[in-house]
């Protein structure tokens, strides 16, 4: 609400960096407020009309538009802005976020007009110029802050056409190990005017019980953001969720999950999958609204637009200040924010504009964009499973045809591309070729509007390496190669022997969950892919992200050994490099750059246990270079490791790996890496993998 919002703006006076003044006509009317470097944000405000509110009367969201224009130096970003309530003369304020990605001198000029819907029109001359159009002024970016915590220095997440996202401000390339449940992380009783639907007792979701995230209270540490308590009183002391340590406390778990030596600012488990409106859907606990405050009983929250009863024109300010404040922690920590746009749900999917793209919809894309789209690690998925239910149409094509529409429109009204995708449930061909008939994934090759993928296989564990392997073949083979990211496998639970999935029941550092090791987590990351974990029956309601840890630290492993030691963005999968690999859980996994570097997963050890030849070691077909020298260490998937002597391998013919460091006659899983020792005076790693391009051209 409106009060709450206010109240903590005056108390954070303290944390303005630099003020910059611009001015309209002679008067000042905008601010510029900031730490004014490179790839951090800024804000400026603007004073506008009074008689404005956010519950009533003429609608400021929907009946003015506020757009800002940045440039600098051949740069120009068209960034919409939004209603922040009003001050204590009753004026209403204005604000823009932005992110600039250049140092220097930037330009900025507000647009902004009213008129019947006119915040949702794409027509610049639409409604009528009014109050401060035209202000405008200029500030000076410092360069990039190298120190400055996770996406502040690192810059956007970007797609740039390669199978891995690459961050803007220190060029490199990004891979996924995250968490995909819960679904409803935003449903936190610490959140302004936070309800769930019915009242009976469960977790979030289930429902009546909102998340509290107690178990990560003593991860929030001093300094750390908080605010005021909250809008409604549901009895929230900051002991049980009240506030923002608790769920500041969560993500600053996921920056290390308790490991030593991880990297500030480079989270362990990096991306977070959530759900900004659930109306209608699971949990009936998250919405951005201004409108749905009724009494918990009656769980207003959670019904869906029947008659036009809910108002989805209308924000909750103060509470979209909080989600903003962990977004920004988030970001600071390493972590990517992946908004779900909609759920699966027909009565979600229903819920804004009856499943069309309307004014409701319109708003809601553009209220994300602009209180939200200045983060730097960010991408829209546009909606979970959606050929499910018939939410958007009939059939799938159509649904299919939704989706782009909306998609089309996001992509417009978000200056800062950031990269798009949608989720599906069903999962034809996805082995062999996702574009045959059959496929919901078909309809968006050629599409510039998608970036990435975002596939699940309800129920399904193997095979995940031929899906990421035929994504991104026939992504490429069609000229957009997409980042094949794996949002939903199958439940980490469900996986693990003697976890019932019903409950949270167990212990952090236990052996139950190698099975999604050896099946899903190799095949995934050593194919090219990213990776999403999913918990099935758990989905809304997760409270310690503890209990899962082991596979959380084991796919951080597994990316830290790729970011560490490959130049894992030029690699391809191809496990016909290896023979004689042992055959369990699918035989070994290579990612490869040819005559540079080798990531051989073993799932079963080194040697064949299956009866075929129990004397010999795997082979590595270094056939086409002789007289150039390799190196061969082992890599422990279990602690993150590399153990045993380093060997050498001569290139020529099959190259011979030995075994594993504990020895012939194991079932432990390991990781070769075999990479070219270069010749004095051949040059620097980026030559050689050039090199190492042309034979594989040569070799097809």
């Amino acid at each position: 609400m409106q009060k709450t919002f206010l109240a903590r703006r005056a108390a954070a006076v303290g944390s303005v960096v630099a003020l910059v003044f611009g001015m309209c006509g002679g008067q000042a009317l905008a601010q510029v407020t900031g730490n004014l470097t490179q790839w951090q944000p800024i804000e400026v405000t603007f004073s506008g009309p009074s008689g404005l509110s956010e519950v009533g009367g003429n609608n400021p969201f929907l009946n003015y538009r506020l757009q800002v224009q940045f440039t600098s130096n051949g740069k120009n970003y068209d960034v919409p802005g939004f209603f922040d309530g009003v001050d204590s003369q009753g004026n209403s304020i204005w604000k823009a976020r932005f992110t600039p990605d250049q140092a220097g001198s930037w330009d900025y000029t507000a647009s902004f007009r009213s008129g019947t819907n006119v915040a949702v029109s794409l027509d610049a001359n639409a409604g009528t110029a009014t109050s401060f159009n035209g202000a405008n002024g200029s500030f000076n970016i410092a360069a990039r802050d190298a120190n400055a915590p996770g996406f502040m220095s690192r810059g956007r997440l970007a797609y740039t056409g390669n199978h891995y996202l690459q961050t803007l401000g220190d060029g490199k390339y990004w891979i996924k190990t995250g968490i995909d449940s819960p679904e409803n992380f935003l449903a936190y009783r610490g959140f302004d005017n936070s309800q769930t639907k019915g009242n009976s007792s469960g977790f979030a979701g289930r429902p009546g019980i909102l998340h509290n995230y107690a178990p990560h209270a003593g991860d929030y540490n001093a300094g750390d953001p908080t605010w005021d308590t909250p809008d409604f009183n549901f009895g929230n002391s900051a002991a049980n969720g009240g506030d923002a340590r608790n769920i500041i406390g969560y993500l600053n778990y996921l920056e290390t999950l308790d490991l030593p030596g991880v990297e500030a600012g480079h989270a362990a488990a990096n991306s977070i999958y959530f759900l900004p409106n659930n109306i209608g859907g699971d949990g009936k606990d998250v919405n951005p609204y201004a409108n749905l405050r009724g009494n918990l009983a009656q769980g207003l929250a959670g019904e869906t637009n029947v008659g036009g009863s809910n108002d989805n024109t209308r924000f909750d300010i103060s509470k979209l200040e909080q989600w903003n404040t962990v977004f920004q922690h988030a970001q600071e920590k390493g972590i990517k924010l992946h908004f779900v746009l909609n759920e699966a749900e027909f009565a979600n999917k229903r819920e804004l504009d009856d499943g069309t793209l309307g004014n409701e919809r319109k708003l809601y894309y553009r209220e994300l964009v602009a209180r939200f789209g200045h983060h730097n690690a960010l991408q829209w998925n546009m909606s979970e499973e959606y050929e499910a239910g018939s939410g958007f149409g009939g059939s799938t094509a159509e649904e299919a045809a939704r989706i782009q529409e909306f998609a089309e429109y996001l992509s417009t009204i978000d200056p800062y591309d950031h990269p798009v995708t949608v989720h599906q449930v069903q999962h034809n061909n996805f082995e062999t070729d996702p574009r045959l008939p059959n496929s919901p994934y078909r309809f968006f090759y050629g599409d510039d509007n998608f970036d990435t993928t975002s596939l699940q296989r309800p129920g399904v564990a193997e095979g995940w390496s031929n899906v990421v392997e035929a994504f991104r073949r026939t992504s490429a083979e069609e000229g957009r190669p997409w980042v094949v990211q794996i949002d939903e496998p199958e439940s980490i639970t469900r996986m693990a022997v003697g976890v019932n999935d019903n409950t949270e029941s167990g212990t952090t550092n236990n052996e139950r969950f190698n099975t999604v090791r050896k099946t899903m987590m190799y095949d995934i990351l050593f194919s090219g892919g990213g990776v999403e974990w999913f918990i099935h029956n758990a989905d809304q309601d997760v409270e310690d992200q503890r209990i899962y840890e082991k596979v959380y630290r084991e796919s951080y492993f597994a990316r830290k050994f790729l970011e560490e030691n490959t130049p894992f963005w030029l690699m391809d999968p191809d496990d016909e490099l290896v023979r004689g690999d042992d055959s369990d859980y699918g035989g070994a996994e290579v990612f490869a750059l040819v005559g540079d570097t080798y990531a051989i997963y073993l799932p079963d050890g080194s040697n064949d246990d299956n009866g075929q030849s129990a004397d010999d070691s795997p082979e590595l077909n270094l056939t086409l270079y002789d007289a150039m020298e390799f190196e061969l260490r082992w890599y422990n998937p279990r602690t993150g490791l590399f153990e045993g002597a380093v060997v050498s391998l001569e290139g020529g013919d099959w190259a011979a790996l030995g075994y594993t460091p504990d020895g012939r006659n194991n079932v432990n899983d390991w990781v070769a890496l075999v990479t070219l020792i270069p010749e004095p005076g051949t040059g620097t790693l980026a030559v050689i993998a050039g090199l190492a391009l042309l034979r594989r051209r040569e070799q097809a």
